[in-house]
């Protein structure tokens, strides 16, 4: 007995429309997991107002922060409060699993004080 073509195609879509939601949800999980790294113990610099944010899907988190002191204070602070963070965390743990592991860069602002530009990829 021949199956009609109908059924064929329906089985056949009903497979590629469950591919599509299973990717849709994986990817939504990842870029959510993605944005909770970038979040995980962010080391804001006190007193910094932030500007400006962007992600791009699934490959990067950026946010920009102002602040009114000098570059080489808000570069001192963050090497030490990573450090102190990494010290911590290896002490405690043996491991640097809660310690922010993004980059960061720190140049003078044109109206004076610093900016600051925290990112991290999502690899």
């Amino acid at each position: 007995m021949e199956r009609p073509s109908r059924s064929v195609f329906s089985g056949f879509f009903i497979i590629i429309l469950s591919v599509v939601i299973l990717g849709t949800v994986v990817a939504l999980g990842l870029e959510s997991s993605c944005q909770a790294a970038f979040e995980r113990n962010l080391p804001v610099y006190p007193g910094a107002t932030m500007i400006s944010s962007d992600s791009k899907f699934l490959q990067a988190r950026q946010a920009t922060y102002t602040v009114k002191d000098s570059t080489d204070v808000v570069k001192d602070w963050y090497n030490k409060a990573i450090y102190v963070a990494l010290s911590e965390a290896l002490a405690k743990t043996g491991s640097r699993n809660n310690v922010w592991d993004g980059d960061w860069d720190i140049q003078p602002a044109s109206q004076g004080g610093s900016t600051i530009v925290l990112s991290r990829g999502c690899g």
